[in-house]
C-alpha cells in the first residue's frame, strides 16, 4: 500500500520527529491519533503504526481527494466536519475488518471510537 501511495505522488512521513509530533497531538487532546492526514497526498504515521492506523489515514486521503473534506467544512464547520469524517473512517474500518485483516483489538478500538463520536453529535 505504501509503495502504491508513493507511486501515485503521495508522501508518508515517519520517524522520531513524527512520533514526537503525534504524541504532542494526543497530549493536546486529539483523540485516537494513530496518524494524521494533511491532505490527499501526505500522511504522518508513527514509526510502528497499527494496521488500522494505516488504513484509516488512507481513507482520509481519499476523503481529501474526492473533495469531501472541503464540502463538509463548508457545510458544517471544522469540528463537525472532522467528527463526520472520523465516523465514516471508523465505519469503513469496521466494515472491512475481514478483508483488511484487522486484529480484533483494533476493531474493538474502532467500535469504541465510533460510539464516542456518535455520542458527540451536536456538541
Amino acid at each position: 500500500m505504501k509503495a502504491a501511495f508513493e507511486r501515485s505522488g503521495g508522501t508518508i512521513l515517519q520517524g522520531a520527529d513524527i512520533d514526537e509530533y503525534l504524541w504532542r497531538a494526543r497530549q493536546m487532546g486529539a483523540s485516537n491519533v494513530g496518524g494524521l492526514t494533511d491532505n490527499a497526498k501526505q500522511v504522518l504515521l508513527p514509526t510502528n503504526p497499527s494496521r488500522s492506523a494505516v488504513f484509516e489515514e488512507f481513507i482520509h486521503t481519499a476523503q481529501n481527494r474526492t473533495g469531501k473534506v472541503n464540502r463538509l467544512i463548508e457545510q458544517f464547520g471544522n469540528a463537525e466536519a472532522e467528527r463526520l469524517l472520523e465516523i465514516e473512517a471508523a465505519e469503513k474500518l469496521i466494515r472491512n475488518r475481514g478483508p483488511w485483516g484487522l486484529p480484533n483489538d483494533e476493531v474493538r478500538a474502532a467500535i469504541d471510537h465510533l460510539r464516542r463520536l456518535r455520542g458527540q453529535a451536536g456538541q
